[in-house]
């Protein structure tokens, strides 16, 4: 299980089209822009309820976490992570959703602080529109030489589980904005052993879909993207 960097979860599918219509009756503005990811944001369910770029905070007590106004307004969405999602964790959990513009790209980046980064990190994510395969791993001896290494999903929707602390990015390579439902910290998939027999039985369905430390070289510098501003790493290999 500590080994994982991307799984398939064998979970219900989420009710995408209906949530998207959802998702359209947000105001624009309530969207903000994470310059560490490079992404835009919509809050969902944090510390004390925090919606905007200031007041979104990840102290690491789960106790402080609670429905965002945002999150009030999308019932579809509380009930599939009330529901479906919530019942696996053993405590509550940050949500978030990522909107990435066709042609866009979300920077390098890892989901976890230094002490975290020789812990179980799992994050859950499921795509409400887009294609899965845009996200990638980097696997290589350092970040500046390392490869992408894209995942294959079984089938558009699957719920999945990534390591936040492995290396990663995404480029949207599609026609359509991509949105990207993100369940983490404080939850970091430790300690449930709902979360943990539900995992199990998901590898014994998609073996052929598992990602591994076994399969990818963490590049030795990946402590370099932790919450620092500094040229990254797709820019020093001149991608486009």
């Amino acid at each position: 299980v500590d080994s994982i960097v991307y799984a398939p979860l064998s979970l219900p599918s989420i009710a995408s089209s209906e949530i998207l219509c959802e998702l359209e009756r947000i105001d624009a503005t309530k969207w903000f822009w994470d310059s560490y990811r490079q992404v835009k944001m919509l809050a969902i369910h944090t510390e004390k309820g925090g919606a905007s770029k200031h007041s979104v905070q990840n102290t690491g007590n789960p106790k402080l976490i609670e429905w965002t106004e945002i999150g009030l307004q999308l019932p579809r969405l509380r009930s599939y992570l009330s529901d479906v999602v919530f019942p696996l964790l053993d405590c509550k959990a940050r949500v978030m959703i990522l909107l990435t513009p066709s042609g866009q790209r979300i920077a390098e980046h890892i989901d976890c602080n230094l002490y975290g980064l020789n812990k179980r990190q799992h994050k859950i994510r499921v795509v409400l529109q887009g294609e899965e395969s845009s996200l990638y791993f980097l696997s290589g001896s350092n970040l500046k030489d390392s490869k992408k290494v894209s995942p294959v999903c079984p089938k558009a929707g699957t719920p999945f589980v990534i390591d936040g602390s492995w290396p990663h990015g995404m480029i949207n390579h599609s026609r359509e904005t991509k949105l990207t439902l993100c369940i983490g910290a404080p939850w970091s998939g430790q300690g449930n052993d709902i979360y943990l027999k539900h995992l199990e039985e998901s590898l014994d369905k998609y073996p052929q879909y598992i990602l591994t430390r076994k399969n990818l070289e963490r590049p030795k510098d990946s402590a370099l993207l932790i919450r620092q501003e500094q040229v990254r790493p797709e820019i020093l290999r001149q991608e486009t």
